[in-house]
């Protein structure tokens, strides 16, 4: 299992704009590292994907089968597929969110086009997939912390945050905050009783109907912290009475769980707690409205 060096948490981005400017240089530099990750995701996407018949994940996976099967053009399908995505976005989302989420589709596409045909010589294909997905994994995180995104599924988890927690921006936020906890305490510390005495424990919940979604959590992880960082994949998640809409009106599934421990434990983290079934009940969830 490997150990990655913590990046140096950076500052706030400087505004260099007058006040009311609609364009900030935190926008311009989110423009910039937009256009930047999308040819770097397209040439792994094409160079390892593409060269051996293979699918990528999410919807630019769904716009290669489309032209594996029917000669669609890639950017064809990644366009199109997005659109409802983007649509939905603008109605349940932050303008600036949506609005750079399109940017990202399109020159997502538009890489993709410029890119198509390109090959990188990897003849074993399990390498190949293994590499293309550690690049697109790293290069997306970067983005997503500057609230923004290359559209598709990242969309629907800025969806998910808003409906779950009440902040489509929940992730870049917790983010940055993890990495000023990481700043200020360093690793988790134990004393001879297995007590914790300082440091940081990372608690993530594995909601039902998410899993590629604590996926791209654990990524955004591995990419600011130390394989060493101790982590709690809780699956304690137990629906109350009165939440009857799906998927949250049910507990986790033992496969659900497994996908996440499973991809956990493959990205190289050697501090991981987990939780046994029988925790996913409502006796230990607390009564908020009793007063004591």
């Amino acid at each position: 299992m490997s150990k990655r060096k913590l990046p140096s948490a950076s500052g706030a981005d400087t505004n260099s704009t007058k006040k009311g400017s609609v364009v900030t240089t935190h926008d311009l530099l989110t423009f910039l590292m937009i256009t930047v990750v999308c040819f770097i995701q397209a040439l792994a996407i094409n160079g390892f994907y593409g060269a051996h018949g293979l699918l990528s994940g999410g919807i630019t996976g769904i716009s290669f089968l489309l032209d594996y099967m029917f000669g669609i053009p890639k950017w064809v399908g990644i366009v199109v597929l997005n659109i409802p995505v983007c649509v939905v976005g603008f109605i349940c989302l932050k303008p600036r969110f949506v609005v750079f989420s399109v940017i990202g589709t399109l020159m997502l596409a538009l890489a993709v086009a410029l890119t198509d045909g390109f090959t990188i010589p990897v003849e074993n294909e399990l390498v190949a997939t293994l590499i293309g997905a550690a690049i697109i994994g790293v290069t997306s995180a970067p983005i997503v912390k500057r609230y923004a995104t290359l559209g598709a599924l990242d969309v629907v988890s800025g969806i998910l945050s808003k409906r779950f927690s009440g902040a489509e921006d929940y992730f870049p936020v917790a983010h940055d905050a993890i990495l000023e906890m990481y700043r200020q305490v360093g690793q988790l510390t134990l004393n001879d009783a297995g007590l914790a005495t300082r440091g940081l424990l990372v608690r993530h919940l594995v909601l039902p109907g998410c899993v590629d979604d604590t996926r791209r959590v654990l990524d955004a992880i591995a990419d600011m912290l130390p394989r060493t960082t101790y982590l709690s994949l809780m699956r304690q998640y137990a629906p109350t009475p009165a939440i009857t809409e799906p998927p949250l009106n049910r507990k986790l599934t033992d496969r659900e769980y497994d996908r996440a421990c499973t991809y956990c434990c493959d990205l190289g983290f050697e501090n991981v707690y987990i939780q046994d079934w029988d925790s996913a009940d409502l006796a230990f969830t607390p009564i908020f409205t009793e007063q004591q």
